[in-house]
Parts: C-alpha cells; structure tokens; sequence
C-alpha cells in the first residue's frame, strides 16, 4: 500500500528550508529539506524520535527510494513528481509538483 506521507508545503525559493515532524508506522520522525542555491538541488535528512539521524544528507532526485532498517520504518520512502513525470525538482516548482510517498509491503 502506498500513500503521501510528507509533502514539502511552505518549501520554496523565499523558504529553502523546513523541517517538520510526521508519523509513519507508529513512529515520529523529523524530515528537514534543504535547497542548496550553489549547485541546484534539494537534499533531506530524517530524524528519529530521539532526534537521531537515521538518513544523512541526501539528494532529492525524481524517483528516489529511500529504504530503511526495516525495524525503524517498515517499506520505503519514494520521492517523486505527483503525476509521475520524469523530469527533475526545481525549487520554483519542488512544493507543488513533488512528494514523499511511503510505500509499506
């Protein structure tokens, strides 16, 4: 079963960062998205209830899976364009366009 888990509202040129708490399975998490101007893309980090970090620095690309220990989050994470478009996340359009599923098998 797949179903949005965390869309990037508020994200955009004038806000290039947020962090915001959400559950998944039961279980807090943190997820803080981040442009980087310089080299043009986006990045997340995710947190666990404890504030540990259980995902580094990781590049937002269209399609992108995100698996976890399979005791902390059940599944996987996708990040992808709403529609299934192929093309890559801009900030302009990041907010509106892309979302992070959670895919739970």
């Amino acid at each position: 079963m797949s179903y949005e888990a965390f869309k990037l509202q508020g994200f955009n040129k004038n806000n290039p960062f947020i962090s915001s708490q959400i559950t998944l399975a039961d279980k807090k998490f943190t997820f803080e998205v981040r442009w980087d101007f310089t080299f043009g893309f986006g990045y997340v980090v995710i947190r666990d209830e404890n504030n540990k970090v259980i995902l580094g620095s990781t590049a937002l690309v269209n399609g992108l899976v995100i698996k976890l220990d399979q005791r902390i989050l059940p599944g996987y994470l996708k990040f992808a364009h709403i529609n299934g478009e192929q093309y890559e996340p801009e900030i302009n359009i990041i907010e509106e366009e892309f979302i992070f599923y959670h895919v739970n098998e």
